[in-house]
């Protein structure tokens, strides 16, 4: 019975340390992740920076001259590239949950 015991012991230490290896790694590439969007967000910016400088330039020279499609377009193009940071905050909160909810798991 205590050979028993002593196993379900060493199962269960297994499976802790198990558990640590796999949160270090999931912290790991929750990191990387987090870091990822925020160049991915960054180096999407002058891109559409140039795009909607490009089309109020398009705007202001055929000011008039465009039809009810093109300018619908153009306030559809209102958004500028700050309008990425929702995105990358949100990658920034479930990086910080993610591992909130790791360091409760470790605490059990």
């Amino acid at each position: 019975m205590l050979t028993r015991i002593e196993e379900q012991n060493q199962e269960q230490i297994r499976a802790e340390e198990q558990l640590r290896a796999l949160t270090t790694e999931l912290a790991r590439s929750n990191k990387e992740l987090e870091q990822f969007a925020y160049v991915a967000s960054h180096d999407l910016q002058e891109p559409l920076r140039m795009v909607s400088s490009y089309t109020q330039l398009l705007e202001q020279r055929y000011r008039g001259r465009l039809d009810s499609d093109a300018t619908i377009s153009s306030t559809r193009r209102g958004r500028r590239p700050s309008d990425a940071a929702p995105h990358q905050r949100s990658a920034r909160i479930l990086a910080r949950d993610t591992r909130a909810s790791i360091a409760a798991g470790e605490r059990q």
